[in-house]
Order: structure tokens, then C-alpha cells, then sequence
């Protein structure tokens, strides 16, 4: 009897699953590999995983092409059952040991209702898909801002929601803790559920290559260095490598039991937003700080040529500043002992934020064109 377990993966063309999916294939104890992709092309079925993997710097791209164990199934998270054809519904239900759901609708200022289908309605779908046929596990894609249950010091546990509410008016947020609470009720009926909430996810340790061209904290530091200021937030802020991240997602105890939360951020790489400002002026760029309404009017006055020109429903309006931080919590707010645990199983060793990472990250930004070389600038 074959002992490798088959996996059903969402999201694999998205910067986390297709870096999930690099691992996957490197993994022997993997069976079949079903992946779900939209508008697939006949006789092209791989070639919006190539695109990926090319897209995000993942090595050896042609091991999508050798991968003998991989299956492109046509499906959109945003229809009911996943869009999934009746055929493949039933090899998947009948052949799948283990779903990784990682596909969203991520947007911080669309309402709940626009975020429902694909954030709410998909996990609803996954779990009628994980409870038909052979026993799966369900491992989900969370984000910190979605956790509620707190100790008695105030930080956020690593748990299952219960019935706890969330204070938060930001769409995205709701749509994943509502997410969370029906995974909770399908835990507590017997279900096999791993949740990892997210936290930044800013790039590959070793290669620094980073998700930039739609990503709102990217474009933050981008809007920052072009207009020469930057707004005082008091927030701590962690940059959590990507390769990191699904390595933790790929260990084989989230394949085969469930029953775990964990709030996975990078623990040993907590900086200040006034730490990033100054390693960026450390670095030869030339950024002021000032008051964050200041800051904001700079913002407006920069016009549409601006990095954050399209996020200005979220930066450039009256109370923009409380929003942003509750967005934005205090990363030192999370309990994380489960993931230093699992980080302690696999035997990673973090990189440092100051200045290792961050100067990774720099040079791949810079080398995309992404961000501007500094008229003064120093060596990293």
C-alpha cells in the first residue's frame, strides 16, 4: 500500500503557495499534487506555475515541468464549490489526504461583503471537501489580525477563535476570522484543521526576492523614500521570510494531525518603524520624520505619481492614522510559543533583522528597479 499522501493546494500562482508548492515537490512523502488554477489553457496547464516560480524567484523552475505527480485542476474560489468540475470533485474527495488553503481575496479596503465569496464562502466549500471521502487535513492560511482570544497579560493566543468577537471594521479581517470560526466548529466536530496566521510576509532569506508590485507595506516604504518623509508610528513591525514560513507549513505533523494555531511571524526580528527609517538613512537615502498627519499632507500634495497613490482610501483620509494601527497591531502582542517550537523542530536558524535580512531585501528591491539607488549610497 502506497504511504505518501496526496495534497490539494489553492493559491499555488500566489507568492506563499508557490513557494508551499516548491516545497511539496521536493518532498518525497508526497504523492499526488492537485493544484487549483484558474482559466487553465489546454495543452498549457503548467505554464501559470512556471510564470510563478519565474515571477518570484523560485530555483529550478523545470521541476514543474519533471514533476510526474502533478495535477493543474481548473477551479475559482469565488464560485460555489470552488468551480470545480463534478469529476474532479470526486477524485479530490476520494484521493486527497491533505488541503492547503491558501487563496484569498487579499485587500485591506474593499468591505466584508466583497470579500465573503472568496474568503469565507471557499473555507465553507474546503470543508465539505474535506469531510467527504478519505480523512483529510485541513491547514488554512490565516492572518494575525484575525486573532481574538487573549491571556490574562493581553497578548493574542494561538487557539481557535471560540466565541470570541472581533473589533474591527476592516473587511479583510472579518472575512478571515469568520473564516477561523468555521473552522473552529469543524475542529470541534472531529476535523482535522491547522491554522497559521500570518504575519508580514517580506521575502526569500538567501535570494531576498519579495512580493513589491501590490504589496501595501512595500509600496508604504517606497512612498516614504520618494517623498523624503516618513509618518511617526509607533508600531514594532516583523519581516518573516517566506521560505521560512512554508517550511513551517510543511512539516509533516500539519500533514498528518490538526488541532493546531500558531501565530507565525519571525519572533527573533522585531524592529521599530523609526528602526526601518533609520536603517533606510543608514543606507543613504534621506527620509525626515515628522508628525503623521504632516506626512499625510505630503502624501496628497505628491499626487498619482506616488507609490500609494491607489491605497489613498486607506492613507489619505480623515482618521487614516487609527486605522493603520489597528491594522496594524503590535507584533510583540502574540503569543508564538507553538511556532518557536516548530522552529525548534526543524532546526532553522533565523537571519538577522539588523542588518542581514533587511539588506537582502534591499539589494533585490534595488536590482528590480523597485527602489531607486540612493545619490549617497552606502554598501550592503
Amino acid at each position: 500500500m502506497d504511504s505518501k499522501k496526496n495534497v490539494l493546494i489553492t493559491g499555488a500562482t500566489g507568492f506563499i503557495g508557490a513557494y508551499l508548492l516548491s516545497e511539496l515537490i521536493k518532498n518525497k512523502n508526497i504523492g499526488k499534487i492537485y493544484t487549483l488554477c484558474r482559466k487553465i489553457d489546454k495543452g498549457q496547464e503548467r505554464e501559470r506555475l512556471i510564470s510563478a516560480f519565474k515571477k518570484y524567484s523560485i530555483l529550478k523552475p523545470d521541476a514543474l515541468y519533471s514533476a510526474t505527480n502533478l495535477h493543474i485542476i481548473e477551479g475559482d474560489i469565488t464560485k460555489p464549490r470552488l468551480g470545480i468540475s463534478n469529476d474532479d470533485y470526486e477524485e479530490i474527495c476520494s484521493e486527497v489526504d491533505i488541503i492547503h488553503h491558501i487563496a484569498a481575496r487579499v485587500n485591506h479596503i474593499q468591505p466584508y461583503d466583497f470579500l465573503k465569496a472568496p474568503n469565507v464562502d471557499s473555507v465553507a466549500d474546503t470543508i465539505d471537501i474535506a469531510g467527504k471521502g478519505r480523512s483529510k487535513v485541513l491547514n488554512f492560511v490565516s492572518t494575525l489580525g484575525s486573532a481574538v482570544k487573549k491571556d490574562s497579560n493581553g497578548r493574542y493566543i494561538e487557539d481557535f477563535p471560540g466565541d470570541e468577537i472581533l473589533h474591527s471594521d476592516m473587511g479583510y479581517l472579518r472575512s478571515k476570522w469568520q473564516a477561523e470560526k468555521l473552522l473552529h466548529k469543524f475542529h470541534i466536530n472531529g476535523g482535522k484543521v491547522n491554522i497559521f496566521r500570518l504575519g508580514y510576509i517580506s521575502g526569500h532569506s538567501q535570494t531576498g526576492a519579495s512580493l513589491f508590485a501590490d504589496n501595501q507595506f512595500m509600496l508604504f516604504i517606497k512612498s516614504c523614500i520618494q517623498l523624503g518623509y516618513a509618518p511617526v508610528l509607533s508600531r514594532t513591525i516583523n519581516f518573516t521570510p517566506v521560505d521560512y514560513t512554508t517550511e513551517i507549513m510543511a512539516l509533516p505533523q500539519y500533514m498528518s494531525e490538526g488541532g493546531s494555531v500558531l501565530n507565525l511571524f519571525n519572533y527573533s526580528g522585531l524592529i521599530s518603524w523609526e528602526g526601518i527609517v533609520g536603517w533606510l538613512n543608514l543606507r543613504g537615502y534621506k527620509i525626515e520624520t515628522v508628525e503623521f498627519y504632516e506626512w499625510q499632507k505630503h502624501l496628497l500634495e505628491n499626487g498619482e505619481n506616488n507609490a500609494l497613490h491607489r491605497f489613498l482610501k486607506l492613507y489619505g483620509v480623515e482618521g487614516s492614522h487609527d486605522k493603520i494601527l489597528r491594522f496594524g497591531r503590535e507584533i510583540d502582542k502574540f503569543d508564538c510559543q507553538n511556532v518557536k517550537n516548530a522552529t525548534k523542530r526543524m532546526g532553522y536558524i533565523l537571519p538577522a533583522l539588523k542588518y542581514d535580512l533587511l539588506d537582502t531585501y534591499l539589494r533585490y528591491l534595488q536590482s528590480m528597479n523597485f527602489l531607486p539607488f540612493p545619490q549617497t549610497a552606502h554598501s550592503v
